[in-house]
């Protein structure tokens, strides 16, 4: 699921930096910035909302996971778990809103690029998985892996904190693989 948001984050962060769309104009909401983080947060562009992509990729991995691996094959628990992960990222979205970082197109954008990255996740993770644990070459390719995307990062019109927090991902990604490798093997 780590690996899931990292991607998340780098793809959502990427597409940020490259369009480059403002935040909305706050006036008359007040964006709440009480901390130096929340500031450098108010920095970053607008669309895609990134809440908004990791909610859906999150929500909605960790949906399919417990409806595939529960041994109830409920109807309703199904309905009733959809339902809620839809209202968790109707929530995400709307408090957003609600506190002027983004726009409706930045959460529409989101919503869409969170559903197709949770969709190609959900038909490649098991070979992910299976690679992680086969032990061949795993933390080489992914140390590899990992300093291309740092240089891959596109660079943004005005700097923000998005690149930090991408590697900072990047680095939990290249451990989680290492630390697999180190005790599955």
């Amino acid at each position: 699921m780590t690996l899931l948001i990292a991607f998340c984050d780098y793809t959502g962060n990427c597409i940020k930096d490259v369009v480059s769309a403002p935040r909305p104009q706050t006036p008359p909401v007040r964006r709440i910035t009480a901390t130096k983080d929340e500031e450098d947060n108010a920095m970053e562009y607008g669309f895609p909302s990134s809440h908004t992509l990791n909610t859906v990729c999150l929500s909605g991995y960790l949906l399919h996971y417990i409806l595939d691996y529960s041994e109830s094959n409920d109807l309703y628990i199904r309905v009733a778990g959809i339902i809620l992960a839809c209202l968790v990222v109707g929530l995400i979205g709307f408090g957003r809103i609600y506190l002027g970082m983004h726009s409706l197109i930045d959460i529409i954008g989101g919503l869409a690029l969170g559903l197709g990255i949770l969709a190609i996740w959900l038909s490649v993770s098991e070979y992910i998985d299976n690679f992680v644990v086969s032990g061949q070459n795993v933390v080489s390719f992914w140390a590899a892996l990992c300093f291309l995307l740092l240089f891959a990062y596109p660079t943004p019109e005005v700097p923000t904190p998005s690149f930090e927090y991408h590697t900072a991902f990047n680095g939990v990604s290249l451990g989680i693989v290492s630390a697999a490798f180190l005790f599955l093997v």
